[in-house]
């Protein structure tokens, strides 16, 4: 029922915006006075700013010197509402390079225009203001900033650039970081060449067409004639020019009233959900030349990744630790004992320098000589460790949460941008790690959790691998407390498991050791007062983490007359919704399954009994996803509260939103209730 309602509604939706598809009339420099006038949009009448209007346009041109050449052509307006709307006026251009051959940017015009005294006024974008700035080894960026932003203003610019680079046909966002109330893009492709749309989102296109058209060009032929070999000015230099006519075929998309994509919790990346276009070159073929094919299968990826000296090579480069691996595994008697010791080693010893990459830097070698490296030189460094004791071993390449989702319907080797080490056993296999010190062997950082992995090895057989954890994180806290004048007094006690053991310890080393975090603590809940803090097995990574105290909670009950009220859930307590959307329109995406629980066993003070207290709640999402329970028990003098959370399922598509945001609402609004007490 859910997905029937949900197709007509984006039926609906496509039916409406196929209806209203009107191009707005929009030429360079002509500004209107409604457009300056205009106090909001009614995308989002809260937006600080909104895209006017932003056409693209990209052609494959022939020049006689230069053979086929990418074209592309940019016109965007923006409207500035509110201050907040200032930085649309900052522009950043990507321009590819590779060694000397470079893209080029031209044709650069900007103009920010204000409506002074019933007059518009413009103001240039100077040339002081425009500068290349390096970003990494293929990419320089572009910048500029337009001059004179106010409240109110509209801001226009646009520019060329010209790639020799047929591979990198320029990609085009539909979706903005504000409302968009019109983005166009066509492109024109001559028969030669083949390329491959790929398109993303959750919003519709006003239009999508694709047509047939013709084009030509120009090629000139130079030759030279009457050459006298011992005078070479005697040559004759001929010029003659064909025309060479060719088809093509025409894409043309737009999108029309487009909301600003906001940042949403618990996703990957928010670029996965952006709406927009990509081109993949897929073939070549020039009349009279062989065919060229650019597409790729995923075979054909492990065997270049097999074959680079930054990658399988590296693995298999191993002088200089063999002594090392063999001081290591002596006297180890299993596979799991000789890995545990090769990963401690690495873990210990090498030191992470930040920089998350597919491929290595450095030699094994150099790699522990430096005891630092990037996080293929580390882990390429690990399989080649396992692999010289004996161990079967692989590299895994990934995409990282943050760099996107992996889309294994279309082979490309840059959806790649890590690699961890996989080792296999009697027992099973293990993927690893070791560039974050509080990872176990079998468990992986939290970036690099993002659907599956891609196992490189010649070997046959399924070379995907799940990268979701299967066991449940937990964490588990225990109260026993007393409640004597307001003041509650106690023990506490928890236990930490998988990744919310990881982020504990994280914490710890984060405060430079347990005083810095007791010293944390303390300044965050200025409230308690903890002694004989103590905290069990922080060093031994991988094993259940124990933390208990005694403290003082003061303030923790409101007395009024004969009345004491007092909340239960004092330590992780949701004060609010963390889905505060009404509308979701991409998957929530949770790294690993997670459950809480929080049990308080109150001892009643003397002359008082319990007078109200929460009705107990056991709520469930759909196809077992969730499960929170809620309940309360007397005994004597004592009272007993649990409260557990299970989120048993990582991703929750659009239509499961709404269940999901009230599934947390009523948890809010559950743990939001109070104990009462009355005095006898």
């Amino acid at each position: 029922m859910i997905k029937n309602t949900l197709s007509l509604w984006l039926l609906n939706l496509l039916f409406i915006s196929s209806f209203a598809a009107t191009p707005p009339e929009i030429k360079f420099g002509k500004v209107s006075k409604e457009e300056l006038s205009m106090q909001y949009t009614t995308i989002d009448s809260s937006a600080s700013a909104v895209v006017l209007a932003d056409f693209g346009r990209t052609k494959i041109d022939y020049a006689p010197n230069k053979g086929f050449q990418l074209v592309f052509t940019r016109h965007r307006r923006i409207k500035v509402f509110t201050a907040s709307g200032y930085d649309q006026a900052d522009v950043a251009i990507p321009l590819y390079h590779d060694g000397s051959d470079r893209e080029s940017i031209s044709q650069i015009k900007g103009y920010t225009y204000n409506l002074e005294n019933g007059k518009v006024v413009k103001t240039k974008l100077k040339s002081e203001g425009k500068f290349l700035e390096e970003y990494d080894e293929n990419f320089h960026i572009y910048k500029f900033t337009l001059p004179n932003v106010k409240e109110g203003s509209v801001l226009e610019y646009s520019y060329r650039i010209t790639s020799d680079f047929l591979f990198n046909l320029q990609d085009w966002e539909f979706q903005a970081d504000i409302p968009t109330i019109w983005s166009e893009y066509e492109v024109e492709i001559p028969e030669y060449f083949v390329y491959k749309p790929l398109a993303q989102g959750y919003y519709p296109f006003a239009i999508n067409e694709q047509t047939n058209a013709s084009g030509s060009f120009n090629i000139i032929y130079r030759t030279q004639s009457g050459r006298d070999p011992l005078n070479s000015s005697s040559a004759k230099q001929e010029t003659r020019q064909e025309r060479v006519d060719y088809r093509a075929t025409n894409f043309h998309w737009a999108a029309q009233n487009v909301p600003a994509l906001i940042e949403e919790p618990f996703v990957t990346t928010m670029e996965d959900y952006r709406m927009k276009m990509e081109m993949e070159l897929s073939s070549i073929q020039f009349p009279g030349e062989p065919y060229k094919n650019f597409t790729t299968s995923w075979e054909e990826i492990d065997e270049q990744l097999l074959e680079s000296d930054y990658f399988g090579n590296v693995i298999k480069r191993t002088g200089g630790i063999q002594t090392q691996v063999a001081s290591l595994v002596a006297n180890a008697s299993t596979e799991t004992e000789k890995i545990t010791r090769i990963y401690r080693y690495i873990q210990q010893n090498i030191r992470w320098n930040q920089y998350s990459r597919k491929y290595a830097d450095q030699l094994p070698r150099k790699t522990m000589e430096e005891k630092s490296g990037n996080s293929a030189d580390i882990n390429l460094l690990l399989v080649a460790m396992l692999r010289e004791a004996g161990i079967s071993a692989h590299p895994v390449v990934l995409s990282t949460r943050s760099h996107g989702m992996l889309r294994k319907s279309f082979p490309m080797l840059k959806q790649f941008n890590y690699v961890v080490a996989m080792a296999t056993t009697s027992e099973g296999s293990l993927l690893m790690d070791p560039t974050d010190s509080t990872c176990p062997p079998g468990t992986l950082p939290i970036r690099c959790l993002n659907q599956e992995g891609r196992i490189v090895t010649k070997e046959p057989g399924n070379k995907w691998v799940s990268l979701t954890p299967t066991k449940s994180s937990t964490e588990t806290t225990m109260a026993t407390l007393t409640l004597v004048d307001g003041t509650l007094s106690g023990n506490i006690s928890s236990s930490r498991s998988g990744y919310n053991a990881m982020r504990f310890r994280r914490n710890v080393l984060k405060e430079s050791g347990v005083d810095g975090y007791l010293a944390k603590l303390k300044e965050n809940r200025h409230a308690w007062q903890i002694k004989d803090y103590e905290v069990g097995s922080l060093e031994v990574i991988g094993k259940p983490l124990k933390e208990t105290y005694e403290v003082t909670l003061n303030e923790a009950a409101q007395q009024a007359g004969d009345m004491i009220y007092l909340q239960p859930i004092f330590m992780g307590r949701m004060d609010e919704n963390p889905f505060k959307s009404e509308q979701r329109v991409y998957p929530v995406d949770y790294p690993y399954p997670d459950k809480e629980l929080f049990m308080l066993s109150l001892t009643i003070p003397d002359g008082y009994q319990v007078d109200e207290v929460p009705e107990d709640m056991m709520i469930a999402l759909p196809e077992k996803a969730g499960r929170y329970s809620f309940t309360t028990k007397q005994m004597g003098n004592t009272l007993q509260v649990v409260s557990r959370l299970h989120i048993d399922r990582v991703k929750f598509y659009a239509q499961e939103y709404p269940y999901l945001r009230e599934f947390f609402n009523m948890i809010v609004a559950k743990q939001q209730e109070q104990i009462v007490l009355k005095r006898n």
